[in-house]
Formats: C-alpha cells, sequence, structure tokens
C-alpha cells in the first residue's frame, strides 16, 4: 500500500515486539519511527515534531511508558496526541492509573495484530477529527476576529461620519444666519453638501477631489431655485429632481440618484453615487437627514421675511398714522388760537353793546330802536359763525386728535414703547374711530 505522511511513534524495549508492530504499521501503509525507551521518545518527538498516534510499552528501562505518557499529557504540543498503551499489567489499579492519565487506549498483552491495527486506525480517525475541529475552530475564531475588526472599523467610520454631520450642519445653520435671501440660503446648503467625500465615489483614474459629492439642487415652492456645484443645474438634473419631487421618491439612475424632502417643496441630486452599498447608504442616510433639517430651515426663513415684511408695512402705517397726528395737532394749536381770540372779541363787543345799550335806548325812537335791534342781531351772528354745525364738527375732531396725540405722548414713554393698533378698551376704539376717516 501507499504510505500516507502520516506518522506513528513507537516505544517498546522488546525488539520481537517492536519489529512485529512495525510490521503491522507497513502493512497499513503508515509511516513510523521507533525508539527502546521514553527517553528516546521523548527525544524523537523534540527533534522530529509530534507523531499523531503514540504506541508505549509501559515497562522500559531509563524511562517507562507510564512516565514519559504523565510527561506528554502536560506539555501542550503533545497533549492531544493519542497514547496505546500497550502491556502485561492486567491489574484493575495499573489500568485505572493509566486511564487516570488520558491514556486513549490501554492494551494488555497478549493481543493479535488485528487488534492493534484496528486501535492504531481508531486512534488516527479521532485525531484527524479533532485537528479538523480545531483547524474550524482557529478558522472561525479568526473569522470572528475578522468580523470584530470590520465592525469597529465601521463603526468608528459612522460615529466619525454622525459627527462631520453633525458639525457640518451645525456650520450651516450658523451660516445661514447671514443670508438675505431664499437663493444664498440654498447656495449655503449645497456649499456644506459637497463638503462629503467618498472613497468609491470617483472612478478609477480620477483626481481625489472626485471623491467629493456633486450635487444639484431644486426647490420648486414658491419661489423656483435651481443651483449646482458647477452653476446653475443643467436640464437633465432639473428634469431628474423635478421627477423626485413629483412623485416624493427617490429616483436611481446610473451614477445620479435624487432624493426629495418629504415635503416635496425640493429635492437634490447626487450626480457621482457612490458605488460601495455601504457608502451609498451612508450618503443617502446622511442626505436625507440635512434634507429634512434643510427643509424646516427654508420654512423658518420664508416665515421670518414674511414677518420682516409684515413689520416693515406696519412700521410705514405707523409712521403715515404719526405724521397725521402731528400734522393735525398742530392744526387743532392753530384752530384753538383763532377760537379764543373770536371768544374775546365776542365778549368784547357783548359788553360794549351792553353798556351803550343802557345809555342810548332811554333815549332812542322807536325806529331808532328797530334799527338797533337789526344791527344788533346781525352782529351777533357775524360772532357766533364760529359754531356752524360744520365747523362745531371739525371742532369736534379736532379735540379728539388732541387727545389722540396726547394719548400717544404719554403712553409712547421708553419703558413702554407704545406704537399705534397696540391700545386697547377705549383708547382703542377712539384710534379706530379716527384712522376710519383717514380710510385706515
Amino acid at each position: 500500500m501507499e504510505k500516507q505522511a502520516l506518522k506513528v511513534l513507537v516505544a517498546d524495549d522488546n525488539l520481537v515486539n517492536l519489529e512485529s508492530i512495525s510490521d503491522l504499521l507497513e502493512e497499513e501503509g503508515l509511516s513510523y519511527l521507533t525508539a527502546t525507551n521514553g527517553v528516546e521518545a521523548l527525544k524523537i518527538l523534540e527533534e522530529q515534531g509530534p507523531a499523531e498516534v503514540i504506541i508505549l510499552d509501559w515497562m522500559m528501562p531509563q524511562m517507562s511508558g507510564f512516565e514519559l505518557l504523565k510527561i506528554l499529557k502536560r506539555d501542550p504540543r503533545w497533549c492531544d496526541i493519542p497514547v496505546i498503551m500497550q502491556t502485561a499489567k492486567s491489574q484493575e489499579k495499573d489500568m485505572i492509573d493509566a486511564l487516570d492519565s488520558k491514556v486513549f487506549l490501554y492494551l494488555t498483552k497478549p493481543y493479535s495484530d488485528k487488534v492493534l491495527a484496528s486501535m492504531v486506525r481508531r486512534a488516527l480517525s479521532e485525531y484527524r477529527r479533532f485537528k479538523d475541529m480545531e483547524r474550524r475552530s482557529e478558522f472561525k475564531q479568526e473569522e470572528a476576529k475578522e468580523l470584530l475588526k470590520s465592525l469597529v472599523a465601521n463603526q468608528t467610520k459612522k460615529i466619525e461620519f454622525d459627527l462631520k454631520t453633525y458639525q457640518e450642519l451645525n456650520q450651516f445653520f450658523i451660516h445661514s444666519l447671514a443670508c438675505n435671501d431664499l437663493e444664498a440660503l440654498v447656495q449655503t446648503f449645497l456649499d456644506c453638501i459637497t463638503k462629503f467625500s467618498f472613497e468609491s465615489a470617483r472612478n478609477e483614474g480620477e483626481p481625489e477631489e472626485f471623491k467629493l459629492l456633486r450635487c444639484s439642487i431644486r426647490l420648486a415652492d414658491g419661489e423656483e431655485i435651481n443651483l449646482s456645484d458647477r452653476g446653475i443645474s443643467s436640464k437633465l438634473d432639473s428634469m431628474i429632481l423635478d421627477k423626485a419631487i413629483k412623485s416624493g421618491e427617490i429616483i436611481a439612475r446610473g451614477s445620479y440618484t435624487a432624493v426629495p424632502a418629504a415635503s416635496q417643496n425640493l429635492a437634490i441630486l447626487i450626480r457621482n453615487s457612490p458605488s460601495n452599498p455601504d457608502e451609498l447608504d451612508m450618503a443617502l442616510k446622511m442626505v436625507a437627514v440635512m434634507l429634512e433639517m434643510f427643509d424646516a430651515r427654508v420654512g423658518h426663513f420664508r416665515n421670518n421675511l414674511e414677518i420682516l415684511k409684515q413689520k416693515e408695512a406696519l412700521e410705514q402705517k405707523n409712521g403715515h398714522i404719526r405724521n397725521i397726528i402731528k400734522s393735525a395737532a398742530e392744526e387743532l394749536g392753530k384752530v384753538n388760537q383763532k377760537y379764543q381770540a373770536m371768544k374775546e372779541t365776542q365778549m368784547d363787543i357783548m359788553e360794549r353793546l351792553d353798556e351803550n345799550l343802557k345809555s342810548v335806548i332811554p333815549n332812542l325812537s322807536e325806529e331808532q330802536l328797530k334799527a338797533l335791534e337789526a344791527a344788533s342781531i346781525d352782529r351777533l351772528n357775524a360772532s357766533m359763525q364760529l359754531y356752524t354745525e360744520d365747523q362745531i364738527t371739525d371742532q369736534q375732531f379736532l379735540l379728539t386728535i388732541q387727545e389722540l396725540n396726547h394719548l400717544f405722548s404719554e403712553k409712547n414713554a421708553e419703558e413702554n414703547k407704545l406704537k399705534p393698533g397696540q391700545l386697547g378698551g377705549t383708547d382703542q376704539a377712539q384710534v379706530d374711530d379716527l384712522l376710519a376717516s383717514f380710510g385706515f
């Protein structure tokens, strides 16, 4: 039979037995080495390396088989080698001692060659199975180590990526505060996205900067904005983005991937999507998260713009009202001066008329009395022209203006900062009536 690359170590001081076992191993097609005592056997193991099966005779000079068995089982290099102990010792105690010392099989002399051959085959089979399991275990351990390394590396990469995402978002919100219009806000967000790089985002032979994401963005809600890292978005970019916005679904076309916001108000297009599935997944998750935050920021930005416009309009209206109040107050002052002057004139006329009447009336004729009465009535009517219906209405209006001016002067102190439109109760009713006459 063809010899296999297997090694059996036989230690026996009886040369007849040694030759008989050697012949048996030859017939089985097994390679072997022989020793006549335990010391020789140990030396062979040290020099030749471990055997796959060891056959020991218990009683040998210099070092017995039993002593060698104990040495073998204590040494990690040889402890797994199956040992067949052959001996004339048939006492139960000897057998128990050998088994307690981890002998694989115990064979008492005399025995047949067939029994020994069967034991050797069994020992070799068990050793092979054990080594195969050991190799598999080592492979699995290595595989587990590599898997753990990969998981740790991926988790580290994810943590670093999440940190970068957070930092870029933080920078975006800081820079967005300086944006005065929506287009500048969109450009700021686009600059943020294009700072992310992925190894598989570039093709072989392309420069390092091609690892950076190349993107286009479209805002279709209200004011339409189309921007790209290369300037204005191309027609193809706009078509893909428009389709993503309308469908609300991610659209992938080759290296192009369009991701819409949940509101379907805007979408972003990655033109050099990473080819590595893990990197693509990271890129899409990052874009989706940042896109939703950007969408919310756009909403706040528009609300702030609307509030600012309303505030400016209110300021203009307030300024106009203040000018009216100021002008009306000035006119009121002039009317009051004129009214006081006319009232004083009227009172002077009435006093003089009363004095004249007292001195003149007794000496007048009836015809003269009638003429005086008519002249007095004309003079009185002239002095009473101030109190016609229209003039009284104007006077009431001007008095209201005066009260309104006083109201604002009093309540618009530095600590109150009162503005038109912020009054309540009776004051507000007065203001509303007044402003209604101006068409407000």
